[in-house]
């Protein structure tokens, strides 16, 4: 019984009880493509802390090394994050764009729409700058210059600015996930051989 109430009093202290420093890095402003410049903060209690140098993290290191010995062979790259229901094209730290950006665009477009079709989900599509403000160190820019992976996207799944944010309720989950799929199957179906 005494282990029973002390584990669920465990459970209710907060993530940092105890500690006086805050931990974490967001991974999406930890990429070296114009790192630290908008919209992410040197301080490491901010929710888009972009660590203290780029590539600081194993795992941004880990996928980044991943992607640089595969470049040529890749054609996709999504990054998939809450929430908002956004589909962003790179370049997010700028209001310029890559050359290709309407076929980028075209391509987002495509795949929004189908995954509308399954529940009538509305997502934007386009930059970060274009729809909220700009930011760096993100890795869907990364692979697209860096990498070269010429279908690079972040996508902010449900919810949208509701009530939810990232706390999703799980009867929404499965939904996401099977129009997330359709989206991806629009791109990959659609892609140039």
């Amino acid at each position: 019984m005494w282990a029973r109430d002390h584990l669920s009093s465990y459970y209710s202290l907060p993530w940092n009880w105890g500690r006086s420093e805050c931990v974490g890095v967001d991974p999406d402003r930890n990429w070296d493509f114009h790192w630290g410049e908008q919209d992410s903060s040197m301080d490491p209690c901010s929710d888009n802390y972009a660590g203290p140098n780029p590539f600081s993290e194993p795992e941004t290191r880990a996928v980044s090394n991943f992607l640089e010995q595969r470049r040529g062979q890749i054609k996709v790259y999504l990054s998939l994050h809450a929430y908002s229901q956004a589909w962003l094209l790179p370049s997010s730290h700028t209001f310029a764009s890559f050359s290709d950006d309407g076929i980028l665009m075209e391509m987002g477009k495509l795949a929004t729409h189908a995954l509308a079709d399954m529940y009538g989900t509305k997502y934007q599509v386009g930059t970060a700058a274009d729809i909220r403000q700009p930011a760096s160190g993100m890795s869907h820019d990364w692979a697209k210059a860096r990498a070269g992976i010429k279908y690079s996207y972040h996508i902010d799944l449900r919810d949208s600015f509701g009530p939810y944010g990232f706390l999703l309720p799980g009867s929404q989950i499965v939904a996401t996930a099977r129009e997330t799929w359709q989206a991806v199957r629009a791109i990959v179906d659609n892609l140039e051989s």
